[in-house]
């Protein structure tokens, strides 16, 4: 039994570094990023704008210096769904 636990654990072991790569990332999806003009906007749905908790976060990512577009769903589930 004790030789089973440890085969399971290498053979884990070996799955989970097997995802591991020390290659860089392709190319390609560097080209298609550079092809905008380097302005990053991000789609940003809060359930409603009168929390303060969610008013931080958007003013957290506004900090971040990409462009923020914010849309307030009004505690409205399916309002924020068709917003997406």
């Amino acid at each position: 039994m004790k030789k089973m636990n440890i085969l399971l654990m290498l053979l884990i072991s070996l799955i989970v570094l097997t995802a591991c790569s020390l290659d860089a990332p392709d190319s390609d999806s560097e080209d298609a990023s550079n092809d905008h003009d380097g302005a990053l906007t991000i789609g940003f749905s809060i359930s409603t704008l009168n929390n303060p908790f969610f008013v931080t976060l958007v003013d957290g990512a506004e900090a971040r210096g990409a462009s923020i577009r914010v849309i307030d769903a009004e505690d409205d589930v399916s309002k924020q769904i068709s917003d997406f």
